[in-house]
């Protein structure tokens, strides 16, 4: 049995939810760890600065590493997100957007179809159109009945 077009758009858009919450959850996963590296950072910062200013080489503190290691983390989660984005989130957003669009071009033919039946059926059931009575003649008297 096919399912009926609205049960087809509605399965669409349940669809299309699902991919925005898989979205929602992997731009919620991967915030969490920014925020993390972010704070765990400035913990270092204002618990710990002495770790933070021991020399690993000469004009490097572990300070200074650990800084822009948070940068580079920034640029990594970002490309992560985008990788994922254009090769998953993309796909499945098109996929779903056409399947939408066939389920609703779907249901807007079977109304139509519907509304045509249903003019056609009217027209055939209504009354035959009135024929306008002419009056009659009587020969024999050359009166009008």
């Amino acid at each position: 049995m096919t399912p009926s077009p609205s049960d087809s758009a509605a399965l669409a858009l349940e669809r299309m939810r699902a991919v925005a919450r898989t979205r929602w959850r992997l731009a919620g996963v991967l915030t969490l760890s920014m925020v993390a590296v972010y704070f765990g950072f400035l913990s270092l910062v204002a618990w710990s600065p002495g770790t933070l200013g021991k020399t690993l080489a000469p004009g490097l503190s572990l300070g200074v590493l650990l800084g822009a290691l948070v940068i580079v983390c920034a640029w990594v989660l970002t490309w992560v997100y985008v990788r994922w984005a254009n090769a998953v989130y993309d796909p499945m957003v098109a996929e779903q957007r056409a399947a939408l669009r066939t389920a609703q071009a779907t249901a807007q033919a079977t109304a139509q179809a519907t509304a045509q039946a249903t003019a056609q059926a009217t027209l055939q059931t209504a009354a035959p159109p009135a024929v306008p009575r002419t009056a009659a003649v009587d020969t024999s008297t050359g009166n009008r009945t």
